[in-house]
């Protein structure tokens, strides 16, 4: 699709995922081929800036970034 994500005035230019949204200051959501991953963490959730969260139903444990670009970066590679 090679569409850019806007994420804290930087644009990451990702291939495969869509529907990027932000749901409050640390948790967004992302679609990559119909699954929904779940990126949360940071300073507002009780953490550290650099610890970050990817989740999704079909794992059994979450993977864990460095921040939000990481995460998504690490989706797109997938």
């Amino acid at each position: 699709m090679d569409a850019g994500i806007k994420i804290n005035a930087r644009r990451v230019f990702v291939n495969h995922l869509t529907d990027f949204k932000r749901i409050t200051k640390n948790a967004y959501t992302v679609m990559r081929y119909g699954t929904k991953y779940t990126i949360s963490g940071g300073k507002h959730a009780g953490g550290r800036r650099n610890e970050w969260f990817v989740e999704c139903k079909e794992w059994n444990a979450p993977i864990i970034c460095t921040s939000v670009v990481d995460a998504i970066k690490m989706l797109d590679g997938m």
